[in-house]
């Protein structure tokens, strides 16, 4: 593997005809395929191999860009589902000190809201 990584390198050195390399294994076809393809299809499964650009062109400065747009991507996401967990175990707090029959009226509310919108709630989430 060491060889490859050292060619691969070697290939996208400065000075080199070429931008961009990429490592996969030739024995699993779907990732030959992926990569081939114009444009990911997810039935070739999670992009797979190691990508090698020339350092300072064009091409690595997009690569860069597009991995930093995806991290902010998953980071927001992840900030906003860590929000609403405690937003969802704050009000937790608050119906425990309800009474009984106050923390029933809410919780079948909760359940008739959701029954009533059944088909949308399936439709978002599918």
């Amino acid at each position: 593997m060491a060889s490859k990584i050292k060619a691969a390198i070697t290939a996208v050195q400065e000075g080199s005809n070429c931008r961009a390399c990429i490592i996969a294994s030739g024995y699993d076809h779907d990732s030959i395929r992926s990569i081939f393809s114009s444009k990911y299809d997810p039935k070739f499964g999670e992009p797979k191999g190691t990508l090698f650009l020339t350092p300072g062109s064009d091409l690595e400065a997009q690569a860069i860009q597009e991995n930093m747009m995806e991290e902010e991507a998953k980071e927001s996401c992840s900030n906003a589902t860590r929000q609403k967990a405690i937003a969802a175990r704050d009000q937790a707090r608050k119906l425990q000190n309800l009474s009984y029959p106050e923390r029933q009226t809410i919780l079948n509310a909760v359940a008739d809201a959701i029954v009533f919108h059944k088909d949308a709630l399936l439709a978002a989430n599918a």
